[in-house]
């Protein structure tokens, strides 16, 4: 009877080569890869040190966060913190040297001119220059803080500046 079993053989070893074709594939991204980064150096240098837009998020939370605030929060606290966000905007879009040095009646005519959505901010803009060195004020300006707010939320969202003349 111990001539009817036979002796288990080893399984043969599974070499290295060839290989399947799921390393083809990577092997052949990687050398593509290396490739592309030796030939696009100074693009791929130049992507990693451009500026992240880190400042979208912050605005967006902040202009969120004026939203939350404003049923409760005091005006002239508002216009304040409106103001001063927008502007931070502004110059984080299009530069400093665009923007920084406008005031009054030219900076709400530079934003007409230069935003995204249209809105009309030598009507509406004038409430947050008049009312953040104003007294107390007894009227509701909610509505327009609602709506300059939503207007630069837009800000954030446009992908670009294309600078423009004021009207």
């Amino acid at each position: 009877m111990s001539d009817a079993l036979r002796d288990i053989n080893d399984i043969d070893p599974v070499g290295w080569w060839p290989l399947a074709p799921g390393w083809w594939v990577v092997a052949i991204t990687l050398v593509l890869l290396l490739y592309l980064i030796k030939s696009n150096r100074s693009a791929l240098v130049a992507w990693f040190k451009r500026p992240r837009a880190a400042w979208r998020r912050d605005a967006r939370r902040q202009l969120f966060e004026l939203l939350k605030r404003l049923e409760i929060a005091d005006q002239k606290t508002l216009a304040t913190e409106l103001s001063e966000l927008v502007r931070r905007i502004a110059v984080a879009r299009c530069g400093r040297e665009t923007c920084a040095g406008l005031s009054g009646t030219e900076w709400l005519e530079w934003l007409t001119a230069n935003d995204p959505g249209s809105f009309d901010w030598n009507s509406h803009g004038e409430l947050l220059q008049e009312l953040t060195y104003a007294p107390p004020a007894e009227q509701d300006h909610r509505p327009q803080f609602e709506q300059m707010i939503k207007a630069t939320i837009g800000w954030t969202e446009a992908s670009t500046c294309s600078v423009k003349t004021s009207v």
